[in-house]
């Protein structure tokens, strides 16, 4: 008996939150763009978007942000769904506090939680790793197993089909930047059986459109040409991986 009272009065409370987000004006959160919907991952489950450098957490009013969240996410949640978070490029003024999480969190009807099938966590810092981790273990419950760290788009797109979902550009320019530093080469076959190396940036399409660039490079008295990709998709029965 108890236990039905506890959550009779968590659905009104809920429901309260539920009427104040359908009521009021929240065009300003909305025009952030850090909340949004996209395609849906490889099982069919609808993607929902944060980006994290859209939330400027010390000019907001942040009830009205829990509030916008609630309207956009109520619909949602009625069936499974993954969430993506950008935390790519964001400061001290974007990061959400844990007692704001916290107070979402325990507001949240329990279809947010029982359908919420991961969070990808994209370009965490070593900080965000940390705090990530004290969050889920001692502030909320069930939620651990479910955040999944992703370094790059190239693992996102494991989960998530390039076309399936819309980023921002600055997390396309970013995680470009970033690839650089980590070259593959590649040896491509041609059809007179010589071939080009390749320095590829990622193996994964970063973008749907590749921007080429290539350069001659002189290697003693003969020359070769380097091809720089910046995101592409080939197909694997064309390619030799040669070292990483």
């Amino acid at each position: 008996k108890g236990e039905v009272l506890v959550l009779v009065v968590f659905l009104h409370s809920y429901n309260r939150w539920l009427c104040r987000a359908r009521a009021e004006d929240l065009s300003d959160i909305a025009a952030l763009k850090a909340l949004y919907q996209t395609g849906v991952d490889l099982c069919g489950r609808t993607v929902m978007v944060v980006v994290g450098r859209n939330i400027p957490v010390t000019l907001i009013d942040m009830e009205k942000a829990l509030l916008y969240f609630i309207h956009v996410m109520d619909h949602i949640t009625v069936k499974e769904y993954v969430m993506v978070y950008f935390h790519t490029l964001t400061g001290e003024h974007n990061h959400l506090d844990t007692d704001f999480l916290k107070k979402l969190y325990d507001i949240v009807d329990a279809k947010f939680k029982k359908n919420l099938r991961a969070i990808y966590f994209v370009h965490p810092t070593f900080r965000s790793k940390v705090s990530t981790w004290f969050f889920t273990t001692f502030s909320v419950s069930g939620l651990k197993e479910k955040v999944h760290h992703i370094e790059n788009l190239q693992q996102l797109f494991t989960c998530i089909l390039p076309e399936q979902i819309d980023i921002p550009p600055f997390v396309l320019e970013y995680d470009t930047r970033v690839s650089i530093q980590c070259f593959t080469t590649i040896q491509l076959s041609t059809e007179d059986k010589g071939c080009y190396t390749v320095c590829v940036h990622t193996l994964l399409q970063r973008t749907r459109y590749p921007s080429v660039t290539q350069s001659r490079v002189n290697s003693g008295t003969s020359s070769r040409d380097h091809v720089a990709y910046s995101g592409f998709q080939m197909a694997k029965d064309s390619v030799t991986v040669i070292s990483v």
